[in-house]
């Protein structure tokens, strides 16, 4: 018996090798999958709130399709978008919040469009073998002018 297992010595440790690359390569999948969905959720959630703030008629003559970061936002639509954005880099935040005219109906909106690039954790890693660490994520809302 003790000669058969003489032969293994180290077999444990190879098989180890072998598949902890591959459980690391799915927790950080799953990781980086997490992260995206939270951006996206968190600049939808704001995209919707700036469209709502600049459908209310005192704001929105403020809706003239200029874009801002959240860096430091002076459009009242910015600033109220932004506010949801807890959690994201402010400096990779872009707003664009636009008036627009309502053909069909007659009844103009506002549209609010956001975009975040978030960054991947595994970035350097993803940049070493040729990939884009980052990731472009948009989001728009429109609502009518009440």
């Amino acid at each position: 018996m003790s000669r058969s297992r003489r032969g293994e010595n180290g077999q444990e440790l190879v098989e180890f090798a072998l598949i902890v690359p591959l459980l690391l390569l799915i927790v950080f999948g799953i990781c980086e999958f997490a992260v995206a969905v939270f951006s996206y959720d968190a600049i939808s959630n704001a995209a919707r709130e700036g469209a709502r703030f600049g459908a209310i008629s005192a704001n929105s003559a403020s809706a003239n399709g200029a874009t801002q970061t959240c860096v430091s936002p002076t459009n009242p639509i910015v600033q109220r978008t932004c506010r949801l954005t807890a959690g994201l880099r402010p400096e990779a935040i872009r707003v664009t919040p636009t008036r627009l005219a309502g053909v069909d109906t007659g009844r103009q909106a506002v549209r609010v469009v956001v975009s975040y690039d978030s960054r991947f954790v595994s970035g350097l890693v993803i940049a070493a073998v040729g990939g884009d660490p980052e990731l472009r994520l948009n989001a728009a809302a429109s609502m009518q002018i009440e």
